[in-house]
């Protein structure tokens, strides 16, 4: 019976460690990422003279482009003006979204560290999908261009 005991325990050990040796990716704990609604690429809606840029958003990285410091906007009212710009930032969003509408934050690492979340609200307007920042007391409204 002893025999019987010592094969079985040998057996759950031999497959548990085939299991976690083919499993080796695996985290138990879940790893922050943009929501499904915010990835893709979202363009400012704003005409040319006035502040904006572009947002390109993965699962779990955002690149911002063309929002270098501008004269005519303060810098209070300037969203993305400290960031890094033209590279993959790593990064993750936090809210309630739906297909339609939602409102979070987003969460972005730059310079080491992890920056103060920036609000947002997300939603729909007939086919358009249109992320609206509030920053110091401007609006700033990017549409979603692609996927």
């Amino acid at each position: 019976m002893k025999k019987v005991s010592k094969l079985f325990a040998l057996g759950l050990f031999v497959v548990f460690s085939l299991i976690l040796t083919t499993c080796g990716d695996w985290n138990p704990v879940p790893v922050p990422s943009f929501d499904y609604y915010l990835r893709g690429t979202w363009v400012s809606n704003q005409n040319e003279y006035a502040y904006g840029g572009t947002l390109e958003i993965t699962m779990y990285n955002i690149k911002i482009t063309g929002y270098g410091p501008k004269d005519k906007v303060s810098a209070a009212q300037q969203p993305f003006r400290s960031f890094t710009q033209n590279v993959s930032l790593e990064g993750y969003s936090e809210g309630e979204l739906s297909r339609t509408d939602g409102e979070g934050y987003f969460y972005i690492y730059d310079k080491g560290s992890l920056q103060p979340g920036i609000p947002f609200k997300y939603y729909s307007a007939g086919s358009e999908r249109l992320l609206l920042f509030n920053f110091g007391g401007r609006e700033e409204i990017l549409k979603k261009i692609s996927d």
